[in-house]
């Protein structure tokens, strides 16, 4: 599996996430292809608490023989 993840604070107390992944790529008997995008809109409370909001798309190409 390899992927990624950006993070953009772009307001002081907001923040915007992009990332995705892929895996598979038919090894062994996983799936031949996974996918995933997804993106997230936080706002931070304080230091250790903040509040999140995302979506995620997730697609798998799975054969059987």
């Amino acid at each position: 599996m390899i992927g990624g993840r950006v993070v953009w604070p772009f307001a002081e107390k907001w923040t915007l996430a992009v990332g995705g992944d892929m895996g598979g790529f038919g090894i062994g008997s996983a799936s031949d292809l996974t996918w995933s995008i997804n993106t997230v809109l936080g706002f931070i409370l304080s230091e250790k608490w903040s509040i999140d909001i995302g979506y995620r798309y997730y697609d798998m190409d799975y054969s059987k023989p």
